[in-house]
This record gives structure tokens, sequence and C-alpha cells, in this order.
């Protein structure tokens, strides 16, 4: 057997069981929380808290939820023909530091995937002789295998729905696929980063170091006089970028066809408890899922911009700047239509106008116009 082959054997074998993350019972939960809070965690205590009102994702509410959350592409979405970059480049080989540094940066508290190894049990093996370089050698046999779907079962997630509000009407899906492959696609996040960054229009923030300074330049230009600012509002964003527009992208960056090939198997390959293949989207909780997302909409936001220059995207947080001669709902209604021809759906009841004298936000920074009541 291949490093590869030994490697999806081996989380084949530790596949976790079901039920062994559950919710602790009503009679532990109180005491759990409070040993949390007197350790100072909060995070934990919160976590515990918010765990009593997950949808199980496999009730019939849970199944009927995950599929309605993971859709295909919009009615009337006319995918590229794809032009795979010529780019044969190799990328640097994967390392046994670069291996051990991946894993060691994973928060301990971080769940695990459908094999129930964490953070933790990795960091535990990492330190056996031998492994590292062991692991070294199955990426890089993964990342350059001509038939990837030997390594399906390594795409496999955990699919975990967080409720969005207090009603439970509506969720949030969390995709948490492997630990290891999780620090797979750190190193490879690593390969992609420059490269990306010069794809993406300057606008887009949310790659950037020091995103920072786009908020501040945000909420200044809210506050300029004379100025209006729409926010877009993307509809499951994250779960409805089309994969054509993601590789559409990563062979506009001429990304080396090794990592390309690679992400393609991923996004086509991904697959959870009742749900067989994911048509469409990025797994929110991958390392690469806002780098894949921002390619996704880089097309959509260039276009964009031609017909409103001063605008700012932190992934599908999108603001436009307009001055009082433009109206608002204009923008919404063209922006709607300009969306739906990269495969995105704007809602329209949901993007906030200060022309309106609505409340509008960009990562926390907050403004309405001056005289609203």
């Amino acid at each position: 057997m291949t490093s590869g082959q030994c490697f999806v054997k081996l989380l084949g074998q530790c596949y976790m069981g079901d039920g062994r993350l559950s919710a602790p019972g009503k009679d532990r939960l109180a005491e759990r929380v409070e040993d949390a809070l007197v350790k100072g965690n909060c995070r934990r205590a919160m976590g515990l808290l918010s765990r009593r009102s997950l949808l199980n994702p496999d009730s019939p509410e849970g199944i009927r939820v995950a599929h309605e959350l993971h859709p295909g592409p919009i009615e009337g979405y006319e995918a590229p023909v794809l032009q795979p970059t010529e780019n044969m480049d190799l990328p640097a080989r994967i390392t046994e530091e670069e291996v051990v540094r991946a894993v060691k940066s994973m928060g301990l508290s971080k769940s695990p995937g459908p094999s129930g190894l964490g953070p933790a049990h990795w960091r535990v093996l990492i330190q056996v002789q031998g492994v590292p370089e062991a692991l070294a050698q199955a990426f890089n046999e993964i990342l350059g295998a001509a038939q990837r779907r030997g390594y399906r079962a390594l795409y496999e997630f955990r699919l975990v729905l967080i409720p969005k509000d207090e009603t439970g009407s509506r969720y949030r899906p969390i995709a948490i696929s492997e630990t290891i492959m999780m620090a797979l696609h750190k190193i490879v996040l690593s390969r992609l980063r420059t490269q990306i960054l010069a794809l993406l229009e300057t606008e887009q923030i949310a790659l950037h170091r020091m995103h920072m300074g786009g908020v501040r330049m945000a909420y200044t230009e809210m506050q300029a006089d004379g100025t209006h600012a729409v926010s877009l509002d993307i509809t499951n964003a994250f779960n409805s970028i089309p994969r054509e527009e993601i590789l559409r992208g990563l062979d506009q960056a001429s990304v080396p066809l090794i990592l390309r090939n690679h992400i393609e198997a991923f996004l086509q390959l991904r697959h959870a408890a009742h749900l067989d293949s994911v048509p469409c989207g990025v797994p929110q909780g991958d390392p690469l899922s806002m780098l894949l997302y921002c390619v996704g909409q880089n097309l959509f936001i260039k276009e964009l911009k031609e017909r409103y220059p001063r605008l700012i995207a932190y992934a599908d947080d999108i603001l436009i700047f307009h001055s009082d001669n433009s109206d608002a709902t204009g923008i919404v209604t063209e922006a709607t239509t300009l969306a739906k021809r990269y495969g995105l759906t704007v809602n329209t009841g949901k993007c906030q106008s200060t022309q309106r004298g609505q409340e509008v936000s960009f990562l926390g920074a907050r403004s309405r116009r001056r005289g609203s009541p």
C-alpha cells in the first residue's frame, strides 16, 4: 500500500461512532457550564449552552434542512466553459516541518471530523518517529494523484447545524472536515495566497492581513457628507457559489494545475451523511473556504465595480457607496441582476441603505445618514 492508501485506511479504522459528540444531558449541562465558568473559560461555557439548540443532522428535519442549505445552481445560471490553466509547474513538495507546523497551529478545542481524530490526537501522533514523514508523503501523493476518487473518503465532513436565531427556524451549516485534511489545506493555502491576492480586486479585503484598515475606510466613507451606502445581502453565499466560478477564477490566476485539480476534486467529492454530494459552494470551516469564495465572486465584484467604483467587500459582506444623485433601489436591482449571472442570489429584502434612513453596517462599523431617526 502507498502512503496515501494507508492514510485513507487509518481514518477509516478510526471512524467515530454515532452519538459520540451529542450534547450532555440536562442533569450534567449546568454542572459543565459552571465548571467552565469557574475556570474562566467563557467560550466553552457559551459553546455548551449553544449545543442545547443544535439541530440533529440525522433527524428528518435535519436532513431536510441540510439539503435545503446545499442547493444546486440557481435557475437560469449558465456555467462558463472552463479553460484549465496550462501551468504545469510543480509546487514545492510538502515537508515534514510544514506538516508539524500545520498540526500545531490548530486549536485544541477544534471539533474532530468523521474519524473522531482531533487536533489533540494529531499533536501526539506527530511526535512519534516517522509519522510526520509518512504524512508528508501521503499529502504529496494525494496532491499529485491522477485518479482522485480513491481518496473520496478523505473529503467526508461532519455536518453541524447551528441556529441563526432564537426561534430555531434558520440554521448555519458548518462542515467539519477531517482535522488532518484541514492541516493539508493550511499548507495548500500558503502555496496559493500570493497568487490569488494578485488576482482579486483590491476591494476584496478578506485575505488582506490588515483588513481592519478597510473597516476604517468604510466607516469614514459612510460619514462623509453627500455619501450614501448600500449593503448587499447574498443568500446562503458560501453554500451556493457555483464550483465553475471558483475554477474559472483559479484558471484566470494560472494556479498550477496540480493544485487546481486538487481543489476541483475537493469541491466535487465533498460529502456527508445524507448528502452524497454537494453541488455548489465551499465548506464553512475549511482553511481554503474564504480564499475559494473570494475567487468565485471576483468577476461579480469586478463588474459591480465598473458600475459603482466605490465599494468594499469582505467575502459576501458587500458595501456600495454612492451620491445623492443615485437611487439605492436601482443599485440593488442592478446588483441583483448581475449576481444572477454568476450564480448568486441577492436577498433584496435584507439589503440596507442609508438613503432610506436605514442603518448600514460593515464588519461591526455601523452608520446611518445624519438626521435619520
